[in-house]
């Protein structure tokens, strides 16, 4: 009767943990090009591309300062994004072509931003009158959204 042997089984599983190992390897590092999405990752998200995001912003300002239309997200895809690209020579740049931003939806509805009539918000509502702005907030988990924000005129 054949004898268990655990070094010849221990050398089998390091085999095929070797095995797959390298595969994986090959499949994310080389074929779906993961050293160049850290790049990316790196250049736009980290912000060593700093001049990337100052010069959206600066072509975004006039858009931005508007009130929110239901276009916004298109808007800001064909207009400050692709003028931001174009001024910085980044058309040949693979992972902008990937790239696009996306809005949330807003959490009210409000027709009017130079007065404060039909103000219609769902959630907390902060009115700050030492800086003319309001902020809504949700209570949810204690955590505030800070994503709504517009001055009051």
């Amino acid at each position: 009767m054949p004898q268990f042997n655990v070094l010849l089984f221990a050398k089998v599983i390091e085999e095929i943990r070797e095995c797959i190992a390298s595969r994986l390897w090959h499949l994310t590092v080389i074929k779906a090009n993961l050293l160049e999405d850290l790049r990316a990752t790196k250049d736009y998200f980290l912000l060593a591309k700093g001049e990337f995001f100052q010069t959206f912003l600066e072509e975004a300002r006039p858009l931005l300062s508007q009130p929110p239309q239901s276009t916004a997200e298109y808007d800001l895809n064909t207009g400050p994004l692709h003028q931001t690209i174009l001024k910085l020579g980044l058309e040949d740049d693979k992972m902008l072509q990937k790239f696009k931003l996306t809005l949330r939806s807003t959490s009210f509805s409000f027709n009017n931003f130079s007065q404060l009539t039909g103000l219609i918000c769902i959630g907390d509502v902060d009115l700050s009158r030492h800086n003319s702005a309001f902020k809504i907030t949700s209570n949810r988990n204690q955590l505030k959204s800070g994503a709504l924000w517009h001055s009051l005129k």
